[in-house]
């Protein structure tokens, strides 16, 4: 999986802890303090796809000459862009990995 982290605002915290509440139980991972705000940007992503991935986005990936794993964890820190872009939550789901289902919030 490809994804970008998000530095969540209390805004979006106070929103994800009234969205965990209403909707019951779900799964621990996804409770308030245990989230991990990100944007998938792809899924079923192979390591050796990963330097083409970060060149689309932008980011220079390591030499192709290096193990993908070696590319991987090269880019685990955060980008050095650091400009906030405004955003606008249209939907939100979750995903459940043992169930391989999408569930829309």
């Amino acid at each position: 999986m490809l994804a970008r982290a998000v530095v969540p605002s209390a805004e979006l915290l106070a929103l994800h802890a009234r969205l965990h509440e209403g909707l019951g139980e779900v799964d621990p991972l996804t409770a308030p303090g245990a989230w991990t705000p990100h944007v998938t940007l792809a899924r079923r992503l192979r390591l050796t796809q990963l330097p083409e991935a970060l060149a689309a986005l932008g980011d220079e990936p390591a030499p192709a000459a290096e193990p993908a794993a070696s590319v991987a964890s090269q880019h685990r820190v955060p980008s050095a862009r650091t400009s906030i872009a405004p955003a606008l939550l249209v939907a939100a789901r979750h995903w459940d990995p043992v169930a391989r289902a999408i569930t829309a919030l």
